[in-house]
């Protein structure tokens, strides 16, 4: 579950991510409430990553969320929020690394792994995604059958 502030960047990672078992909650802005329905309903997930534009409100959300958290990424003067990344071209590939990141044993890598498979069968995968599935493949020592289409997706042969 990835938990993030705004609607557009909720339907951001949505758009990206959906095919591959990501959910995703907005809790609207950062000075929004974390209420106990909320954090009951991420309960129910084994990992959870809170997105957030501001570090500090990252980790205080994160901490009540009990969750890996992590600010909108900065490259040069330009903060890059979900919807940013997704006009980009780049959000896949982060949102994996992301989730890569967040798991702890190879266990839940492996199910990560599985997830994007399902995602590359159910439509394909965009470069950036399945250059991070390949990598993680790599890592828990599975053979990997992602490969590039003519269409610029991978797709599980």
């Amino acid at each position: 579950l990835v938990i993030c502030e705004g609607e557009m960047n909720a339907a951001s990672i949505w758009q990206v991510a959906h095919t591959t078992n990501l959910d995703v909650l907005s809790v609207g802005s950062e000075s929004t409430t974390i209420t106990d329905k909320m954090i009951e309903y991420a309960a129910q997930y084994r990992v959870r990553i809170v997105w957030m534009d501001k570090q500090e409100v990252a980790q205080r959300v994160g901490a009540r969320f009990t969750a890996l958290a992590v600010r909108s990424p900065t490259i040069g003067e330009r903060e890059y929020d979900a919807n940013a990344l997704l006009m980009a071209g780049n959000l896949g590939g982060f949102l994996t690394m992301l989730r890569a990141r967040a798991c702890a044993t190879n266990e839940e890598k492996m199910r990560l792994y599985f997830d994007l498979v399902e995602g590359a069968l159910a439509g394909g995968l965009d470069p950036a995604t399945a250059g991070v599935a390949v990598q993680i493949a790599e890592r828990i020592g599975v053979a990997t059958t992602l490969a590039p289409c003519e269409d610029g997706l991978w797709r599980a042969g």
